[in-house]
């Protein structure tokens, strides 16, 4: 499996912004999605190109509407997703529009804008831990602002015990090399403690040494060479 996954977005054509803005935050979770409104070329032979979408997607994600009930096109790439097992499926309401049919066992989520992780973390990690963690840890790497690492972090809590040897490196690299994040006051007071706890005889001492020194003098750790 690639590190990125990828998604197929259904929704009535009324609904094409608001498809928009799922198909960006799925892309900072690792999933890289289809549009048909933002990716059908003038001269691509559009029914074979959905097809082959939806022979490849590793995610489905429906936005259900009245308008995406009444859609013959949008059921029938529902049943296409259905009938692969394999995929996660990430029902969304757009209105008071519920899962039916073969899904109708689903529990579908009220979209609500500004979007949340919340809304697709659950069955993404359920169906591939290893590519949503390794995502939301090179999403957290990029953090510009105390606030923002904070909140970039605050979803890898839920996964913290799962974590693999190199995903443990992963998160402390990028932890020790970006001052926003071993500087922020909730990564520094809980954040990161909780996760050294969890991982304490995983974590290279080197590297441990570094991140402890960072958190507690709340200033970079220098290397003898450096200075």
């Amino acid at each position: 499996m690639p590190d990125t996954l990828r998604g197929f977005i259904s929704y009535s054509t009324t609904d094409r912004h608001r498809a928009s803005t799922v198909k960006e935050h799925l892309a900072g979770l690792g999933v890289e999605c289809f549009m048909a409104h933002d990716d059908l070329g003038v001269s691509d032979e559009w029914k074979k190109r959905i097809v082959e979408e939806l022979q490849r997607m590793d995610v489905f994600v429906a936005l259900f509407s009245q308008a995406f009930k009444a859609s013959d096109w949008a059921s029938q790439e529902l049943g296409f997703a259905v009938a692969r097992p394999e995929v996660a499926i990430i029902p969304l309401s757009l209105d008071d529009t519920v899962p039916y049919g073969f899904i109708g066992d689903l529990q579908s989520k009220r979209l609500v804008e500004p979007l949340s992780d919340g809304l697709f973390l659950g069955p993404l990690h359920r169906r591939y831990p290893r590519q949503v963690t390794a995502a939301l840890i090179r999403r957290m790497a990029g953090a510009s602002s105390y606030r923002g690492a904070e909140a970039l972090m605050e979803p890898l809590r839920a996964f913290y015990k799962d974590f693999t040897p190199v995903e443990v490196d992963l998160f402390v690299d990028a932890c020790i090399s970006n001052g926003q994040i071993w500087d922020a006051a909730l990564c520094a007071a809980e954040y990161l403690p909780e996760f050294i706890a969890l991982h304490r005889t995983r974590i290279r001492a080197a590297r441990l040494h570094v991140l402890e020194y960072q958190i507690r003098e709340r200033k970079r750790y220098v290397l003898p060479d450096e200075t």
